[in-house]
């Protein structure tokens, strides 16, 4: 219901706007976080609701807009000349369009300044996918089916340049979330749910053999039995690897394997939100602007030059953040590494003493050496080859902070003729 709240990990989130399209069987609900009793408009999610199986609408929007990227549905229909499509009413992706559209309106009506993000499981996670695609938004989605062939050239080729901006999580078992490929590159492949494997088709040969072996006389129906049991253990093995239910999240919101691991590594975790918080300035950078020459007023030219600065300090600002924490995160996996191989040595000596118990410790690390195994190759050249390269690390950042101080000193120049313009992006002109 508009205006419920939902709890879920200790946060509240607010449902600000709902579609249920009785013609094509589209679903979705928009919610936004409540802070401090207030919605948060600048923060709002679009999820867009799977395949529901019992639902023939929902079937042709997986065949023929997932599949062959139709913006309506049909059925097929007898005529004097033989079957013809009979149209039933726009597609899914035509209705999730405008559900974001009236979703994007609501957010500027209630002070909002940036973009919904979008998510969706199956069906929903190609909604989602598609919707992202074409307004340039951020998608997480699970066990979707890839949205290329509804996608234009560029729209695809966006995708393909965004991949951070594009997480499709799926199960590698997933035959219904695989079925139209990874052409996007935006499948990420998680063990999600214990999978159906060699056990289980063990014990289907072990039921087809005593079914074989006489415990059924009419032979003609064992075999029938034991093709029905393989047969429903596929389908629901099938059903099982692509449920919703198969992912598991920690209190942060974290994806876990099987293991109950996280997805990602916590350096990889943290780049991704600094990645996520950098691209939400710009954002709001940008909405900012579109706010200014959208106020219809009227800006002199020289308001539009220190408008264009602006947004050249934000892009500057994008850029430099990126790049920093790209570069950090990776000068972090080295540090890492180098932590991982230092202790290699230890637990390689350690080894060697617990299998050479008749030999005193000089002639274990003797044996280990005559075997290639030493300090040096081990650990030394290989934390010496990442120095080398967290030195580089260093040059290149050191560049970026030398690019960066050019280029703003130049933008404040600029904008040191409207001091209240600069503080509204954020930018202090001494």
């Amino acid at each position: 219901m508009v205006g419920s709240t939902k709890p879920f990990n200790n946060h509240k989130y607010k449902v600000i706007n709902i579609e249920n399209n009785s013609t094509n069987g589209m679903q979705a609900y928009a919610v936004d976080p409540v802070k401090n009793g207030k919605a948060d408009y600048n923060n709002v999610v679009i999820s867009y609701a799977g395949t529901d199986s019992g639902d023939m609408k929902d079937i042709l929007t997986d065949v023929e807009t997932v599949g062959l990227g139709s913006k309506v549905i049909f059925e097929p229909k007898l005529s004097s000349l033989g079957p013809v499509p009979d149209i039933k009413g726009e597609s899914q992706s035509v209705s999730a369009e405008k559900f974001y559209q009236r979703v994007n309106k609501q957010i500027k009506q209630h002070g909002g300044v940036k973009s919904p993000t979008t998510s969706g499981h199956s069906l929903g996670g190609t909604l989602a996918m598609y919707i992202a695609a074409k307004h340039h938004l951020s998608a997480t989605t699970f066990n979707g089916p890839d949205a290329w062939s509804m996608l234009t050239k560029k729209e695809r080729e966006y995708v393909k340049t965004h991949p951070m901006d594009f997480m499709n999580y799926r199960n590698p078992k997933d035959i219904i979330g695989n079925i139209t490929g990874n052409f996007t590159g935006s499948a990420k492949y998680v063990k999600s749910k214990t999978y159906f494997g060699s056990e289980l088709v063990k014990q289907l040969e072990d039921v087809n053999d005593k079914l074989l072996n006489g415990s059924l006389k009419d032979k003609g129906l064992s075999t029938i039995a034991s093709a029905f049991s393989l047969d429903i253990a596929a389908v629901k093995a099938a059903l099982d690897y692509h449920s919703i239910d198969g992912w598991k999240f920690n209190k942060n919101g974290d994806i876990l394997r099987v293991s109950g691991k996280t997805v990602n590594s916590k350096t990889n975790r943290e780049f991704v939100k600094k990645y996520q918080q950098t691209r939400q300035q710009l954002l709001t950078s940008e909405a900012k602007l579109n706010a200014y020459y959208g106020s219809g007023k009227g800006i002199s030219s020289a308001k539009v030059i220190m408008l264009e600065a602006a947004a050249a300090y934000g892009i500057k600002n994008a850029i430099i953040s990126h790049a920093d924490e790209g570069l950090t995160a990776i000068n972090q996996i080295y540090n890492e590494g180098k932590e991982k191989q230092e202790r290699i040595w230890p637990a390689a000596k350690s080894e060697a003493y617990s299998v050479g118990k008749d030999l005193t410790p000089g002639e274990c690390i003797e044996a280990l050496s005559a075997g290639g195994a030493t300090r040096e190759t081990l650990v030394t050249n290989y934390v010496e080859t990442l120095n080398e390269k967290q030195g580089q690390i260093s040059s290149i950042q050191a560049n970026f902070d030398r690019f960066g101080s050019i280029f703003s000193a130049r933008i404040e120049g600029k904008l040191s003729q409207d001091r209240e313009l600069a503080g509204q992006f954020g930018i202090t002109v001494k």
